[in-house]
């Protein structure tokens, strides 16, 4: 072989081998068991790649709440529902119940669970609740403009708590159908007498003198209904109102009811009263009439109705105030020309009118 041949041979095998090293590198040495790599979800256990088992399940408790509605009042919230958790479904859960992100109450959801009723079954043959339960049922306080409560069922076991949340259902207005007045505490803040006319008469002569006092005067009186709610109020129709005649209170009228508004009645009062003046006397009449204010306490009775549309049946109480003008009256006292009283005052005619209408 020529030295150009042997050269030649040379690079040839230095190039296989070189192409093979790397390869063989990456072996194991011989007498070595190779390395296995199991795929995701699987552990290598004596040479061989076993599929994982699945987790156990996650159980979370369930909750449901029910519309949370406003109290009439509007100073607070009522919340209903039901929890539990499936890892432990006899447990009485943990409730935190949130208005607006607050929290305003921690309770135990254990109130009963309402009966299940088989098909077909009679009345009789539906069980009792039994205790504990798993519903709650509670009252907390929120601001009128309170928008959302949460509520929130803690977890007993491998879940992660549960919150549920809803809009509040807030009280839109009162509807009044009717009005009642209490009567028994009416109470008389103010009473006087104003004049209506007057007359000093002085006859010196030996003859007995008469005139007349008359005329007519229209008062106007008012009337209003107080309510402290901030509700939004009606009442459809006109409603009576206390007034006094007689110095006895009596209910009627028909007015136009406004909250924290006022209407308006006009009485005419006229007067015709005969006057007798006896020789050597003085006589002195005055006509006047009563003006009364009285504040009567007062219940609307009606319904509260929602924003969703559901009403419930209610009462709105406040306090009605009246001024009353009643009972027109004639006093007549005749003196001696000296200014004393007279001993035998002189019979004095019946008025020919004294109304009020």
């Amino acid at each position: 072989m020529s030295p150009i041949h042997r050269i030649a041979g040379a690079v040839l095998c230095t190039a296989a081998f070189a192409s093979i090293t790397p390869a063989a590198l990456a072996l194991p040495p011989v007498g070595d068991d190779p390395i296995i790599h199991c795929p995701k979800g699987y552990v290598l256990v004596d040479d061989v790649c076993v599929k994982l088992p699945p987790p156990p399940p996650s159980i979370s408790p369930v909750v449901t709440l029910g519309t949370p509605r406003q109290t009439v009042d509007t100073a607070a919230v009522r919340v209903t529902g039901r929890a539990t958790d499936g890892d432990q479904p006899s447990a009485a859960l943990t409730v935190q119940v949130r208005v607006d992100g607050v929290l305003v109450r921690t309770l135990t959801a254990n109130q009963p669970d309402p009966p299940v009723a088989t098909p077909n079954a009679r009345a009789a043959a539906i069980p009792p609740p039994t205790l504990p339960g798993h519903t709650y049922d509670v009252t907390v306080p929120a601001p009128a403009t309170a928008q959302t409560v949460c509520v929130t069922a803690v977890n007993v076991g491998s879940g992660s708590n549960t919150t549920v949340c809803r809009a509040v259902d807030q009280v839109a207005e009162f509807v009044g159908h009717s009005i009642g007045y209490d009567l028994d505490h009416l109470q008389i803040t103010d009473a006087s007498l104003e004049s209506l006319d007057h007359l000093s008469q002085t006859n010196s002569s030996n003859l007995q003198q008469s005139t007349t006092m008359s005329g007519e005067k229209t008062f106007t009186d008012t009337q209003s209904w107080t309510n402290t709610s901030t509700l939004k109020m009606t009442l459809s129709g006109g409603v009576k109102i206390p007034l006094i005649s007689d110095f006895k209170v009596s209910v009627e009228g028909s007015k136009s009811w406004t909250k924290n508004g006022s209407t308006t009645n006009t009485t005419k009062f006229a007067w015709s009263q005969p006057i007798l003046v006896p020789a050597h006397s003085k006589i002195v009449a005055s006509i006047a009439v009563t003006k009364t204010t009285l504040t009567v306490p007062y219940i609307l009775s009606g319904e509260y109705v929602y924003r969703s549309g559901y009403s419930v049946a209610g009462t709105s109480g406040g306090t009605f105030t009246g001024v009353n003008s009643h009972d027109l009256e004639v006093t007549i006292d005749q003196f001696d020309l000296d200014g004393t009283p007279a001993a035998k005052p002189a019979p004095q005619p019946q008025a020919s009118l004294l109304a009020g209408a």
